[in-house]
């Protein structure tokens, strides 16, 4: 024998369409029908997971953390370039600053200052002469 099966073969063909109205009789998503649900955004892909998993393990088998030090010490230059590259290209930053000559004041001269009369001396007399 020849390692054939004995009988006929069974050659089993897609349906086209699958019953849902997008894909027409050519199997082809038809023009301007519903699209899906697709991949839930933040998610990641297939094929990204994939390497992703592939790469720790890598990671792992090399060293980990103290393989990392070891090639960052040997070529600082590409290390930080690979770490620019993980890094956040934007980020959103709240800066607030005290400006030195206004923090010494208490609210008396927050009121003053912000009043629209000219101060006062203190002996009680007007402006100056």
């Amino acid at each position: 024998m020849s390692g054939r099966r004995k009988g006929k073969s069974k050659v089993v063909k897609k349906a086209k369409g699958n019953g849902t109205g997008r894909k027409g009789a050519s199997g082809r998503f038809e023009k301007g029908g519903p699209g899906g649900p697709g991949r839930p955004p933040g998610s990641p892909n297939k094929t990204g997971a994939m390497l992703h998993g592939t790469f720790l393990a890598a990671f792992d088998e090399l060293g980990g953390q103290e393989w990392l030090v070891r090639e960052a010490r040997k070529d600082p230059r590409t290390f930080v370039r690979a770490l620019a590259k993980m890094l956040p290209r934007e980020a959103a930053v709240k800066v607030e600053q005290t400006v030195g000559i206004l923090s010494n004041l208490d609210d008396s001269d927050v009121d003053a200052l912000s009043s629209p009369e000219p101060p006062r001396s203190p002996s009680g007399e007007g402006g100056a002469r």
